[in-house]
């Protein structure tokens, strides 16, 4: 794990890109395993669970922002 963090690092710093692997302890990924898939995706909501659980800590602005994107990364072209 140590090893892919730092290769995802060298390699949003080598393309200028924002990088992030987040989650990486063991604890919440193994709670998230016990978790049915339905409750990812609620009445069409992405990341659901994740805002229900950041709602008393967050403003309803960016928990409901609409305007973030994501796009596609060429891993292959990357790494080779």
């Amino acid at each position: 794990l140590p090893h892919l963090v730092h290769y995802d690092d060298h390699n949003a710093m080598h393309y200028g890109i924002e990088g992030r692997m987040p989650f990486l302890d063991h604890r919440l990924i193994e709670f998230l395993a016990t978790i049915r898939e339905s409750d990812f995706l609620k009445d069409g909501i992405r990341k659901s669970l994740l805002k229900s659980s950041c709602k008393d800590f967050l403003p309803a602005t960016i928990l409901n922002r609409q305007d973030k994107v994501g796009f596609f990364a060429p891993i292959h072209e990357m790494i080779h």
